[in-house]
Parts: structure tokens; C-alpha cells; sequence
């Protein structure tokens, strides 16, 4: 009787997990069509967790006819509490925008409610972007986040940005806006530790100088 109940409990876990991972993948942008007609860029994301539900995330829209928004984060550990405070900063920033708040204000607020909320020390790294797609001005903020990789006159390199504190740490901290400039051309490659932070089977990490290797090997 008690192997039949625990067959009974996992077997539940297991369907609400695979509940949860549905509607953690119906909040990261699938049409991709919507983007691909627009002449001034072309944008691609994907995500694959390392259990059912992780707390990576990414997003993208068009704030007005010629703005783009980029956002990108990683939430401190993995499983169910992860993915819940994910699907929560997803939301507050995603508002906020909306809000017509500049993007360090965006991340001030944001920032004030995690801290005031979450009683389990986790914190976020990210980084939230809006593109100019008339002047190619990048503005961004980066709360602790890897930095990208910008690919521009056959060449690639980290971008040197301003970096601020992790979301969730420090309740009263300012961001600040960085600004970067893109040329037609550019491509700007956005990413979480989840790639770099892998381990082979000697346990070394995959690290920055491997994955800028790799990239630089297969941009086509």
C-alpha cells in the first residue's frame, strides 16, 4: 500500500510539472512570424531548461512602430521556486514598460518588489534592452548579467557595459542606463550562464572563452 501511494504521489508531481513547464513555455515569445516581417532587424530566441521548470527567461516586443524591447534573465537556483519568481519579474517588467518607465526606473521598481517579497535569499541577473530601430541606439540596463557578444565588422568581442547589482539584493539601489551604438549589420547575441556555466565530464566549465570560440565559429 505504501509503494502504491508514493507510485500515486510521483506520478501526480510528475503531471503537475508538466503543467507548469507548458505554461512556463507558453510565457517565453513562439511567434517568431509576427517579428520576421519587419525590414529594420530579425530577432530568434530559445530556451531549454535543465529540469522540468527552471527560472531562466527571455522576452521581446515592439513597445511602439519604431522600439524594440529585449529582455533577458536567470533566477538564482532551479525547479518550481525559481520558475514561479521568473513568471513574477517576467510580469513586473514586462508592466512596467508598458507604463511608458524609463528602463532604469523599470528595473528600480522591479528590484523594490523582489526585495520587499522573497524570503528565500534568490536574486536575478538580467539585462533589458530597447533598440532605436531608426537611429540603431541600443539602451540598455545590466543587473548583473553576462554581458553579449556583438558580432561588427567581421569581428566579435564581448560588449564592455555598464553592469549594476543583482535584482533582489539591494532594496534602494539606482540602475543606470548604458547606451551602445549598432550599425546595419550588427548582430548582437544575448545569453545566460546556463551555456557557459556547463560542465564536461572532468567538470570544467565551458566558460567565456569557449563559448565566444564556438560562437565565432559557427556565425553564419
Amino acid at each position: 500500500n505504501s509503494m502504491v501511494d508514493s507510485l500515486k504521489y510521483n506520478k501526480r508531481v510528475s503531471e503537475e510539472l508538466a503543467v507548469a513547464k507548458g505554461i512556463q513555455t507558453n510565457m517565453i515569445p513562439k511567434d517568431l512570424d509576427k517579428y520576421s516581417n519587419r525590414e529594420e532587424y530579425s530577432i530568434y530566441g530559445d530556451m531549454h531548461t535543465a529540469k522540468e521548470v527552471g527560472g531562466d527567461f527571455y522576452d521581446f516586443f515592439m513597445l511602439d512602430n519604431k522600439h524594440l524591447v529585449t529582455v533577458i534573465a536567470d533566477v538564482s537556483g532551479k525547479g518550481v521556486p525559481a520558475a514561479m519568481l521568473m513568471a513574477v519579474a517576467k510580469t513586473l517588467i514586462r508592466s512596467y514598460v508598458f507604463m511608458g518607465l524609463n528602463i532604469d526606473e523599470v528595473f528600480n521598481k522591479t528590484n523594490k518588489l523582489i526585495c520587499g517579497n522573497d524570503e528565500t535569499n534568490m536574486f536575478i541577473t538580467a539585462c533589458i534592452g530597447v533598440l532605436n530601430l531608426k537611429t540603431g541606439i541600443l539602451k540598455y540596463v545590466n543587473a548583473g548579467h553576462n554581458h553579449p557578444l556583438l558580432f561588427n565588422d567581421n569581428s566579435i568581442d564581448y560588449v564592455d557595459m555598464k553592469t549594476g547589482v543583482v535584482l533582489g539584493v539591494i532594496e534602494d539601489y539606482q540602475y543606470k542606463i548604458g547606451e551602445l551604438q549598432m550599425k546595419p549589420g550588427d548582430k548582437l547575441l544575448m545569453y545566460t550562464d546556463g551555456v557557459t556555466e556547463c560542465k564536461n565530464d572532468k567538470s570544467e566549465f565551458f566558460g567565456d572563452i569557449r563559448f565566444k570560440d564556438f560562437v565565432n565559429k559557427n556565425n553564419n
